[in-house]
């Protein structure tokens, strides 16, 4: 039986020894189950054994051929979720990949560019029509990331089209926001959510980029995904030759990271409300409820009001003020890397308006006193500088993710080296001072939190960060 407790050899998922005698704890995923349920380091560097390439220290399984056009297989079979320290027995999740339109050429190991390991495998010119290589890339932090790479070396004389047939080991659910994947294609950018025997494998939204250092060009990659089996899809990318016209070499793929609250028991980040409150019949004014220093918190919720302004029996009192308070672990986040975008997304399940204006709420900085614990104290600590758009009532979706697309000042709060730490506020009568016309009921917007079952429906950060011009040969890449 796995507890949170550190085994003798003082190894756990984010723990292990130092040689002076002491243990270092980590926010990252540092060790994995193995087969006899001890936990053993991390090691994502592939290495060449009988006939393919393999990566055999990892809480997944991933093998890539010796010849380019041959399939990959990458397997989701971690035996222990790191999210909710639980273990896992629900079955493993296969993903096979087949390179289309390639050469049959030998594969070598291969490491990436500001990658300190050997955890890829390059198959060179396996585009020879397009003078391009060919890359399987694996990436580890919070999540195991497989990235299938093309490499040009040269700009394109047309638009092309890339191709790869990818097999699942057992029926999937192919998702883009509300919409299976029956026997129709889904064409977009943003990426295909896959599940089947309750794990996931997503494939992610796909851009390309420069190197220009005073204004990086950016394009997303617009994506089909085609039923064409049992369990067997067509996913087709398509690239524009327009892109490398003005380019500025080297041209690299995204990498996106998604970062959730931790749920309880919390080791580094922590999600929940802190308010504002009075029992019924003393209420106070608008101006003391608001811009009072909080008298509680809650962070052990499934489901939360995190905004909510509610008014005492008495006319003209307020008896409740809430505010959300939001923190992501983002201390994965490779240090040199450039922030590109994020968003963050809150799971809407239910709201009520009662007041006599429209509500909006948006995204703000905050600051607890705590990474893991909220207190009431932290009511006063929000800021009031907008992180995002702000999302209207009538605009609220109560039964699925509502998407705030960080601005400028929201970047700019995301740490590579720590936490990221958010807060949500009513924009319209809370940030901007602005009492209602009174109403004893209110408002509220109700939202899934960490430690709601799984984290299909956590809080989520998604950041798309991009890694820093080098000066080997300029080529362009994209990511598959």
């Amino acid at each position: 039986m796995i507890s949170n407790k550190l085994s003798s050899n003082k190894l756990y998922w984010n723990a292990r020894p130092t040689n002076e005698g002491s243990t270092e704890f980590h926010v990252g995923h540092v060790n994995y189950m193995n087969l006899a349920g001890s936990w053993d380091p991390i090691d994502t560097s592939i290495v060449y054994k009988d006939g393919v390439f393999v990566v055999e220290k990892a809480p997944f399984t991933f093998t890539a051929p010796l010849l380019s056009d041959e399939a990959t297989c990458f397997t989701n079979d971690n035996r222990y979720d790191i999210f909710t320290k639980a273990m896992l027995d629900t079955p493993s999740l296969s993903m096979h990949t087949i390179a289309q339109g390639v050469t049959s050429v030998k594969g070598e190991i291969y490491q990436m560019p500001n990658d300190d390991s050997r955890s890829a495998v390059l198959y060179p010119n396996a585009y020879p029509k397009y003078n391009a290589d060919l890359i399987y890339h694996i990436r580890h932090g919070r999540a195991p990331r497989f990235e299938k790479l093309v490499r040009f070396n040269k700009p394109l004389a047309g638009d092309i089209k890339l191709e790869f047939i990818v097999e699942y080991s057992n029926s999937v659910e192919v998702q883009v926001g509300n919409y299976l994947i029956d026997e129709r294609t889904l064409n977009q950018s943003n990426g295909f959510n896959i599940k089947g025997n309750g794990r996931g494998l997503g494939i992610k939204t796909l851009k390309l980029w420069d190197s220009n250092p005073t204004g990086r060009k950016i394009e997303e990659i617009q994506a089909t995904m085609q039923k064409i089996g049992e369990n067997k899809y067509l996913l087709t990318k398509y690239i524009s030759a327009d892109f490398f016209k003005d380019a500025v070499f080297p041209v690299y793929t995204d990498s996106t990271s998604t970062f959730y609250p931790d749920p309880s028991v919390e080791t580094s980040s922590v999600d929940g409300l802190v308010r504002e409150n009075y029992s019924t019949g003393s209420g106070i004014s608008w101006a003391s409820i608001r811009g009072g220093a909080g008298v509680s918190a809650l962070d052990l919720q499934t489901e939360s009001w995190p905004v909510v302004i509610f008014g005492d029996t008495t006319t003209n009192n307020w008896r409740e003020f809430r505010r959300g308070a939001f923190l992501f672990d983002t201390s994965a986040l490779p240090d040199t890397d450039s922030i590109d975008s994020a968003i963050l997304s809150l799971y809407g399940s239910n709201k009520y308006d009662n007041l006599s204006a429209t509500p909006t709420i948006n995204i703000y900085s905050s600051a607890p006193a705590s990474d893991t614990e909220l207190v009431g104290g932290d009511y006063d600590s929000l800021g009031s500088t907008n992180y995002a758009t702000a999302i209207t009532y009538a605009s609220w979706n109560t039964a699925g993710y509502n998407d705030f697309t960080l601005n400028a000042s929201g970047l700019a709060a995301i740490s590579a080296t720590g936490v990221s730490k958010f807060g949500l506020r009513s924009e319209s009568f809370d940030v901007n001072d602005a009492e209602p016309t009174w109403s004893a009921n209110g408002l509220g917007f109700k939202i899934r939190m960490a430690d709601y079952a799984g984290t299909v429906n956590d809080p989520k950060l998604v950041v798309t960060h991009s890694a820093v011009a080098s000066t080997f040969k300029p080529r362009v890449m994209i990511l598959l």
